[in-house]
Formats: structure tokens, C-alpha cells, sequence
């Protein structure tokens, strides 16, 4: 039952009045339109009515307490459960979630998965995208390769932490092999890609790219190596490949693989799947993606080569 507003002075004064004269607190109460509770719980102790705090439940961290656990939990090092052993609080994880969510301050996020990136990673990057932010129309004319695992059990690399919202988003470098799933183009060799590039990459190009193109490729040996060279020259085939910053995948515009959490019980399931995701694709969000690809430039130069979120 809500707690109803305290007494006023008029009241008090009437109470006082009546009471003396016999009335009884049932009648007091209907004359004042009050619960018998109420004016039974004044007349016990008019003197003191209303100057006593509900204390209520206490709180169940002391500010100290508080701070320490927002502190620490500002570095992303620790799981709630480790936080509450750590600084031997008096809450379970639950509460300390709950308490973490409320400040306002931190929000538990999953890392994004990145590969490892050296300071020498970091200013190729610079410079290439300081040269490709000014390519303009070029974009247009580049034919995108590039290889994608999905696993039968839904994305891999779920690695979640309580993340300080006044920094930067943190990332895990993630294993570039290993697990059950599906390829698509990788584990190849320098020949096997030679493969793909003659039954693939040139009908498109002839297809669709009769005035000339560009070929992007990222910077993995299977690309790199001399006999794919070769075969460029042996076949005289006037591309130009475009060079790629190693430890880029930020950069590409490869958000047109992302198909959710489900999970596939065969590969043969998601084979099927992922060849209707492929089947489904717009030009409107393939057009979309080619045209970020200045404003990423410009990021990864503003970033001094770091990871961008893009």
C-alpha cells in the first residue's frame, strides 16, 4: 500500500481537538478523511510526528567500496565475478552488474576481433590511405577479393569486457586458422588461386569491365607469390593490382558478409546458406560500401593507422 502524505499543521490542531473529546479514531479518521493508522500513529507521539527517517535498507557498497569497484572495473581486465573476489565485496556478480550498468560509466562489450598491428603496420597504413583517399571514380573501377570463415557454431572470437565509454573500443587478435566451419576461397595455394582467378576473375572482369580495371587483393603469400606473378605476365593480362596495406581488414569494405548468429548443424547447411546471403546481395549496399571507402581513408589518416570502426 502507497504511503500517504503526512499530516498537515490543520490536521494536527483538529486531531487535538477531537480527541480530548472523547471521539474515537475511527470517527477521526472519517471526519479527516485519513486511515485510523494514521491518526493513531500521530496521537502515539505528537510531539515527535513525522521527524523520524525510514532507514530503509542500507546501501550495499560504501562509497569507497563504490569507486574502488568502478575503478577497476574501468580497465576491462576483469569479469564481475573476478571483481567481487578480487576486492572481497559483500555483493554477489549479480548486484555488481547491476551497480557497473547503473553508473553510466562502463558497459560490458564484446572486444573486436583484429589481427595483430605493429607501428610499422600503422604507417603503411597512413601512407596508403593518404594516397587512396584522393583515387575518387578509381573505386569504382576496382574488382574486391577477399576470403571469409564462418563457422557452424555462429561468429568466432566472443570475448566480452566491461568497456570505459570515454575510450577507445578494445580489440583481441584473433587466430587466423582452426575450428569447424566453412572456407570460402582459403587454405588455397599459389596454384589453386591461379585457379579461381581464371574461371572467376576473368570472366567478371570481361563481362563487366570491358574499359580497363583494377584488382584488389590483400598482402597473404598465396597472392604474392612469383608464379601468380607469371601467370599475370604469361597471359598478358593489362591489370593493375592494387597494392594492400597488410593487417587491413578494417579497411575493405566487407560488411556484405555479415549474416548473423545462426548456427548450422552441417556444412552442407551452411554452404546453402551462404550461397543465399551471396545471391541476395543489392548493388545499392555493394555501391554504398565502394562509396565509404574515401571517408575510411580519411579516418585511418585521422587515426595516425590505427584500427577504425567502420
Amino acid at each position: 500500500m502507497a504511503k500517504g502524505a503526512p499530516l498537515s499543521e490543520d490536521e494536527k490542531l483538529e486531531i487535538l481537538v477531537l480527541h480530548p473529546e472523547k471521539r474515537s479514531i475511527r470517527y477521526i479518521a472519517e471526519e479527516l478523511g485519513r486511515s485510523r493508522r494514521c491518526i493513531s500513529g500521530f496521537l502515539d507521539d505528537p510531539t515527535h510526528y513525522g521527524t523520524l527517517r525510514s532507514t530503509g535498507r542500507p546501501p550495499s557498497l560504501t562509497n569507497h567500496e563504490h569507486r574502488r569497484l568502478l575503478r577497476a572495473a574501468r580497465t576491462g581486465k576483469y569479469t564481475a565475478g573476478e571483481l567481487v573476489e578480487r576486492h572481497t565485496l559483500p555483493v554477489g556478480r549479480r548486484r555488481v552488474c547491476q551497480l557497473l550498468n547503473k553508473s553510466g560509466k562502463v558497459k560490458f562489450k564484446k572486444r573486436l576481433a583484429a589481427p595483430m598491428m605493429t607501428r610499422a603496420h600503422q604507417k603503411a597504413r597512413v601512407l596508403w590511405a593518404s594516397e587512396a583517399k584522393n583515387w575518387g571514380a578509381k573505386f569504382d573501377n576496382i574488382i574486391w577479393s577477399d576470403e571469409k570463415k564462418w563457422n557452424l557454431d555462429g561468429p568466432d572470437g566472443y570475448n566480452y569486457y566491461w568497456a570505459d565509454l570515454t575510450r577507445r573500443r578494445e580489440h583481441f587478435s584473433k587466430r587466423q586458422n582452426g575450428g569447424g566451419g566453412a572456407m570460402v576461397w582459403g587454405k588455397q595455394d599459389a596454384e589453386a588461386y591461379i585457379a579461381t582467378l581464371s574461371d572467376h576473375l576473368l570472366p567478371f572482369a570481361h563481362a563487366n569491365h570491358s574499359d580497363g580495371y583494377f584488382f584488389q587483393q590483400d598482402n597473404a603469400s598465396i597472392r604474392t607469390a612469383g608464379v601468380v606473378d607469371w601467370w599475370y605476365e604469361e597471359l598478358d593480362i593489362d591489370v593493375e593490382v592494387i597494392s594492400w596495406p597488410a593487417k587491413s581488414p578494417d579497411i575493405m569494405s566487407r560488411k556484405v558478409y555479415d549474416n548473423g548468429k545462426r548456427k548450422f548443424s552441417t556444412r552442407a547447411e551452411l554452404m546453402a546458406c551462404i550461397r543465399q546471403v551471396w545471391s541476395e546481395l543489392d548493388l545499392p549496399l555493394l555501391q554504398k560500401l565502394v562509396d565509404s571507402m574515401p571517408k575510411r581513408c580519411d579516418k585511418v589518416v585521422d587515426s595516425k593507422g590505427r584500427r577504425i570502426n567502420y
